[in-house]
């Protein structure tokens, strides 16, 4: 009887129980809307408290409302992409800082133009750790950036040197060789670069060319000729000797010059810049709209420089046309530089949209240099009169190579005016030591041949002028 009445009990309070946890469900807390929810569309097995009984059953989810869905940490902007910056807020502000929703639905968030890389390199995590690099470099999108420029560069004057005078009066020169001196010159560059290592490095190639109009200038002799005051120059030529073949023998080459007629120079130089850099985004400090990025660099520089100095005489009239009674002083040199260099940048931006930059280069090269040095006319080259050289030839070529430095400093702003494209100027400063300018190769003694082979390659080039161009990222 007992036990019969415990059996009773347990079964009316077991009955009493089942309605009591399934009523007890409704009142566990609901997920918030406002805290992140995956939802996931796989069946999952459920247990069913309404009866009691052990089975189970399969069940699926339906698909979940679009406004009930938040997106992944992996998918949200990175920090650089937040703030209150209200315009200009997809897309790039700076080269290092991955792809923007604005820029290209075929390369998605962080492929180059923008702030992030997560979404397009496996979440923000995988890139911190390396993974993203990998991603980028052997299996992901190609994010490629490019920039077309105009540039004007610019060399301050040399030290002024002599060349023609009245008669022998040297106080009253009337040519030198800044005469002709090199105007501010107009040029053109290129840069095509490629994101690596998740945005946060890329490759990139830089070319730009100067190549100026030749300058020339003439002084005229205003008297008849063999009237004081003559044309003379200030090279002590009288060692050199010369024959035109128009029946006046061999003479000093130094009296075509003196006593002329007519006198020209010309000047002519041009520069070839070849840059392949490897380019970190080493720092960045996000800061709301205020934002300060340093990039390091560092790669491989061609850098070419070539000049051309010619000095024209004319004993009998004004007019160059290479008659036989015209001779020419001529110098030529080439700089070729092959080496390394480093460099940092540092960016800062305002805001979305605008930006300042200040970057610095510094490099060691190998200047491979050539040079030549001609004196004479339409009959050939003047050659040494007397001495240990005589019967030399002044047809002087040489070449050497040693070691040269070239340092670059550039100040710009850039405005980001879409997604994808953003405007871009600056001043840039380059200073170039080991350099063999033509100038510095005029011997004191013309008679000197193995002196004149000689290469003088002490002298420095400074270079300065503006740049404006239009950069896309693609």
């Amino acid at each position: 009887m007992r036990v019969q009445f415990s059996k009773s009990l347990t079964l009316a309070l077991a009955a009493l129980c089942v309605p009591s946890l399934a009523a007890a469900q409704s009142y566990l807390p609901l997920p918030q809307t406002s805290a992140p929810v995956y939802r996931s569309t796989s069946s999952y097995s459920q247990y069913d408290a309404t009866t009691n009984s052990s089975l189970l059953r399969s069940v699926s989810t339906p698909p979940a409302a679009v406004e009930d869905t938040v997106a992944s940490p992996s998918d949200q902007s990175s920090p650089m992409v937040g703030g209150g910056c209200a315009s200009c807020d997809n897309g790039y502000a700076a080269p290092m800082m991955g792809k923007g929703k604005g820029c290209g639905a075929s390369f998605g968030k962080g492929c180059g133009c923008g702030y992030g890389c997560g979404s397009s390199c496996g979440g923000s995590l995988a890139c911190a750790a390396g993974l993203g690099g990998l991603y980028d470099i052997w299996g992901g999108r190609n994010c490629w950036y490019g920039g077309v420029y105009a540039m004007y560069l610019d060399r301050p004057r040399e030290v002024e040197e002599q060349i023609t005078v009245f008669d022998t009066n040297e106080r009253d020169a009337i040519l030198n060789n800044r005469s002709a001196d090199m105007q501010p010159s107009d040029g053109w560059g290129l840069t095509l670069g490629r994101y690596i290592c998740c945005g946060q490095a890329a490759m990139e190639l830089t070319y730009w060319s100067v190549d100026p109009t030749a300058q020339s200038a003439t002084v005229l002799d205003p008297n008849a000729i063999g009237a004081a005051p003559n044309l003379q120059t200030s090279y002590d030529l009288t060692t050199l000797n010369y024959d035109d073949g128009q029946g006046g023998g061999v003479n000093p080459i130094g009296n075509w010059f003196d006593g002329a007629r007519a006198h020209r120079l010309t000047r002519d130089w041009d520069i070839d810049n070849l840059e392949l850099n490897f380019v970190h985004h080493t720092v960045e400090l996000p800061c709301g709209c205020n934002c300060v990025q340093i990039s390091m660099l560092g790669g491989l520089r061609f850098f070419r420089f070539n000049e051309n100095f010619l000095l024209e005489s004319d004993d009998a009239d004004t007019t160059f046309d290479g008659a036989p009674e015209e001779v020419r002083y001529q110098i030529k040199t080439d700089n070729d530089l092959y080496g390394l260099q480093l460099g940092t940048r540092a960016d800062y931006y305002h805001n979305r949209c605008f930006g300042l930059h200040l970057g610095v280069k510094f490099g060691v090269y190998a200047n491979n240099m050539d040079h030549s040095s001609f004196i004479g006319g339409s009959q050939g080259a003047a050659w040494v009169g007397a001495g240990p050289n005589a019967n030399r030839d002044f047809a002087v070529h040489s070449t050497e190579t040693d070691i040269a430095f070239l340092g670059e400093i550039d100040l710009g702003a850039s405005y980001r005016f879409s997604n994808c494209w953003r405007a871009k100027a600056g001043y840039r400063i380059m200073s170039v030591s080991g350099v063999a300018l033509t100038t510095e190769q005029v011997p004191v003694y013309f008679q000197d041949i193995d002196g004149v082979a000689e290469i003088n390659h002490s002298s420095c080039l400074l270079l300065h002028g503006g740049y404006a161009g239009l950069e896309y990222c693609f």
